[in-house]
């Protein structure tokens, strides 16, 4: 039986990084390379662990044996969007109540409202940068 770190959610994000048993672990979907690594360091760099999966449904797959705090999920990756991915978040017991933030590359009003009537937390229209991407995730954890 291995034992799971409850967070401290008291640390502040910065500090985050030099405190590895409070690291903060975020799923990354997200199917463009390019945006995978850019996204993925910004997120290392601001102290968090992050995984990436290509989809929905490697993120589904990640979400079945991993503990995480956030999603941070593309609207349209290939094979389950994240539209169906945040449906089965929130169709799911144990997730129900995972913050989701969705990132999209058509920055509209009508492309939020969608991604929040779908159960979506919050919405960052790419490209995004990295004081953007951490205040966001902080109104979360």
């Amino acid at each position: 039986m291995s034992i799971v770190p409850v967070p401290d959610f008291s640390i502040p994000v910065e500090k985050q990084a030099q405190n590895p048993k409070s690291m903060q672990k975020l799923l990354l979907v997200e199917d463009d390379r390019v945006n995978q690594m850019l996204s993925r360091k910004m997120l290392l760099k601001a102290g968090f662990e992050v995984d990436v999966a290509n989809d929905g449904l490697e993120a589904k797959k990640l979400l079945a044996c991993n503990l995480y705090h956030l999603v941070i999920t593309d609207i349209k990756t290939p094979n389950m969007d994240g539209y169906a991915l945040t449906k089965h978040i929130r169709d799911t017991e144990c997730l129900r109540n995972l913050p989701v933030i969705a990132v999209s590359a058509y920055p509209s009003s009508i492309e939020k409202q969608k991604a929040l009537e779908a159960g979506m937390n919050e919405y960052i229209a790419k490209p995004y940068g990295m004081h953007e991407l951490v205040e966001t995730i902080k109104l979360f954890l």
